[in-house]
């Protein structure tokens, strides 16, 4: 399976066809070969795979696509934790 993470465009290069983009505070250059430059622009998110953007998001999609993934990290963190309780309840861990 195979992961894109969404970050916040913050510095934008269009000649090289790099940006600078935040993910939460790492901050990382990212090629901008595979979407349209004329669509990236600061503030704007892109969804990052392998150092590639390849897709272009507005700020609000970009901050609702943030969002889903930090809901479905702690529905994840919230499985882990009752499943690690149910194990110690029954001796196993």
């Amino acid at each position: 399976m195979c992961l894109a993470i969404p970050g916040k465009m913050v510095k934008i290069d269009g000649d090289e066809k790099v940006a600078i983009v935040d993910f939460g505070g790492l901050k990382q250059e990212v090629r901008l070969d595979l979407v349209d430059i004329d669509e990236s622009k600061i503030g704007h998110y892109a969804l990052v795979h392998v150092g590639y953007a390849i897709q272009i998001m507005s700020p609000e999609e970009g901050e609702e696509t943030l969002e889903l993934f930090h809901e479905y990290a702690d529905a994840v963190e919230k499985d882990i934790r009752e499943e690690r309780l149910a194990f110690r309840d029954k001796g196993l861990g």
